[in-house]
């Protein structure tokens, strides 16, 4: 999955207030603003959409809502942002291997998504299969 298509499946989701592709897009707005970059239009319109409702909270709210995340587990992840999730870890399985230590690609993907490395690897395991012959038909295609 494609860097665009990555960012539209993750504005869709946090509009929809999913917690992961809420974090996802304010790391990537982070790592843009570092880089000194300008953020695409959508990240830059949803990033000030979510600021304007931030500043219409009464001060003492606004503290709250910075601070507190909800506790517990998170809802779970629908197919779709389970294959996002999945493909992440599939890109960069080769890079940093298919484990759950500190440069893991599980623990990388993780972070990125804030879930647990284990959740990662449960999503990978899942579309595994998939991607493997996704990739096995793409090689016999280029073959031809």
């Amino acid at each position: 999955m494609g860097a665009i298509q990555q960012l539209a499946v993750n504005l869709k989701k946090a509009k929809d207030h999913d917690a992961a592709s809420i974090k996802w897009l304010l790391r990537e707005v982070q790592n843009l603003l570092k880089m000194g970059a300008v953020l695409p239009e959508e990240l830059n319109s949803w990033l000030c959409s979510v600021l304007d409702e931030l500043l219409e909270d009464k001060p003492d709210e606004l503290s709250t809502r910075l601070k507190l995340a909800k506790k517990g587990r998170p809802e779970s992840h629908n197919e779709e942002m389970r294959e996002l999730i999945a493909r992440s870890v599939h890109n960069i399985r080769n890079q940093h291997g298919l484990h759950k230590s500190e440069n893991g690609a599980y623990t990388i993907i993780a972070e990125q998504y804030g879930i647990s490395a284990n959740t990662a690897e449960k999503y990978y395991k899942e579309f595994q299969i998939g991607f493997e012959l996704d990739e096995d038909i793409r090689r016999e295609t280029e073959g031809k």
